[in-house]
């Protein structure tokens, strides 16, 4: 069994939104109502499914499992939420290599076009003054900007030829490695 399916076994989603948001709840025969949503804060509209391990809001049509409020209600990713969760019920996560090869190389990717798009100007005050981002937006979501020289930078830190086709980022097309 996965992480997520044994963590979302042993929570009960009423009572971890309950202890997290600290809004009343009324239970209507399989399902349980609180009295506001705690995302747009409307009356009478965020229901939960115990049963099936769901809520739903009815007025501002968010829903989702447990780690799916975890992520909107904590603005934070899939694994975050897991780690959160795991830690909240004291489950031991399965241990993941956190660095290989394909990791490697796709964070040296996200640096590479994030500097790329911090070192043109033109392309950060596009970002900046077109797309009204932030510079902290950009930062914490490490956008990036391409210029074509991808394949050049790999090489450079020691990726092979099969390495860098293995990311889908770049082609063999008839032998030729663009």
């Amino acid at each position: 069994m996965s992480d997520f399916k044994e963590i979302k076994s042993r929570v009960n989603i009423v009572s971890e939104i309950q202890r997290i948001t600290s809004i009343e709840t009324k239970k209507e025969g399989k399902t349980y109502a609180f009295k506001n949503c705690p995302f747009c804060k409307h009356h009478g509209c965020f229901k939960i499914k115990e049963n099936e391990d769901f809520y739903k809001c009815f007025s501002c049509d968010i829903k989702g499992d447990i780690f799916t409020f975890y992520e909107k209600y904590y603005q934070i990713g899939k694994y975050e939420a897991l780690t959160r969760l795991a830690e909240q019920i004291n489950y031991p996560l399965k241990q993941t290599n956190q660095s290989t090869p394909a990791k490697n190389i796709f964070n040296d990717i996200v640096e590479y076009y994030h500097k790329k798009l911090l070192n043109n100007n033109s392309a950060l005050k596009y970002q900046t003054h077109t797309r009204f981002h932030s510079i902290k937006t950009l930062e914490l979501m490490k956008v990036g900007y391409t210029t074509g020289r991808l394949r050049a930078f790999l090489t450079s830190k020691g990726y092979s030829d099969k390495e860098q086709i293995e990311t889908g980022m770049i082609t063999n097309k008839n032998g030729q490695i663009n």
